[in-house]
C-alpha cells in the first residue's frame, strides 16, 4: 500500500490539467477493486485531493480515478473536483469522466462536477461505487455527490452517510443540481444524515434541482434511511424533484 499526501492550499495532490485518457487506479492488482493507494491533502486552507480540469473552451475526456482512498484536509472544501483547470468548481468541458470504488472522507463535499448551465458543457459523467460514510472527523460535511450542468449523468452503487450533524445547513446525499439532465440515479444507499442543531434545517437524500422543465431524470432502487432535521423550518427528504430549484 501507499501514500501520495501533501500540503497543498487552494489546489490539489493529484491535478490532470487539459490532458485525456488518464487513469489513476488505486489497485495493486489487474483488474482488480482492491483500495491500495491512498491520496490526502494535508492543507487546512481551501484544499482539495484530485482536479480534473479543463483548459479554456477545450474539453478533457476518458479521466478515470478509481480503487483509492481520497482523503481532504479539511471538511470545507471539497475532495474531488471536475471542473475549469484554473480555477476549481468553475463551469469546466469534460466528457466521459468516472469516478468508481473510492472511499472518500473529510469533505464538504465529497465529489464535485460542474459543467455549467447554459449550455450544459459536461456529459457521461459516472459516479460509481464509491463509500463516503466515513464518521466522525472524517464525515463529509455537506453533499456526498454533486452534478451540475452534466447530460447522461450515472450515479450507481454508492453508499453515502454518517456526515457531519452539528453545522447548520441542508445536506444532500446526492444532488443533481441545475442543468442535469438525461440522468440516473440507482441502487444507491444513503444514510444516517442527521441534524442536530436548532436553526430549521433538513436533510435530502437524493435531490434533483435541474432548472429544466423535461430533464429525463431517472431516480430508482435506492435505499434511504434514517434521515433528521431538527423539524422546524425544513423537513428532511429520502427524495425530492423539482425543475425549478430546491
Amino acid at each position: 500500500t501507499a501514500t501520495v499526501s501533501g500540503a497543498s492550499g487552494a489546489g490539489s495532490v493529484v491535478k490532470v490539467f487539459n490532458t485525456n485518457y488518464v487513469t489513476i487506479d488505486g489497485s495493486n492488482s489487474v483488474g482488480g477493486a482492491t483500495r491500495d493507494l491512498t491520496l490526502e491533502n494535508t492543507s487546512a486552507t481551501t484544499p482539495n485531493v484530485v482536479w480534473f480540469g479543463s483548459s479554456g473552451t477545450t474539453p478533457i475526456t476518458n479521466g478515470s480515478l478509481k480503487n483509492c482512498v481520497v482523503r481532504n484536509g479539511v471538511n470545507t472544501s471539497s475532495a474531488i473536483v471536475i471542473s475549469d483547470g484554473t480555477i476549481a468548481g468553475n463551469a469546466g468541458y469534460f466528457s466521459s469522466m468516472e469516478v468508481r470504488n473510492n472511499k472518500i472522507e473529510k469533505a464538504y463535499i465529497g465529489v464535485y462536477a460542474n459543467g455549467g448551465t447554459t449550455p450544459q458543457n459536461g456529459s457521461g459523467l459516472t459516479y460509481a461505487g464509491n463509500e463516503l460514510n466515513a464518521s466522525g472527523t472524517n464525515a463529509i460535511r455537506h453533499v456526498g455527490l454533486y452534478v451540475q450542468g452534466v447530460s447522461g449523468a450515472v450515479v450507481a452503487n454508492n453508499d453515502i452517510g454518517n456526515f457531519e450533524v452539528a453545522t447548520g445547513e441542508n445536506d444532500f446525499g446526492i444532488w443533481l443540481a441545475t442543468g442535469a439532465t438525461s440522468s440516473t440515479v440507482n441502487a444507491n444507499r444513503v444514510h444516517d444524515i442527521l441534524y442536530t442543531g436548532t436553526f430549521g434545517y433538513g436533510p435530502k437524500g437524493v435531490a434533483a434541482s435541474t432548472g429544466v422543465a423535461a430533464a429525463n431524470i431517472t431516480i430508482s432502487n435506492n435505499m434511504i434511511f434514517n434521515m433528521a432535521g431538527d423539524g422546524d423550518s425544513y423537513s428532511s427528504y429520502g427524495c425530492t424533484y423539482s425543475p425549478v430549484g430546491i
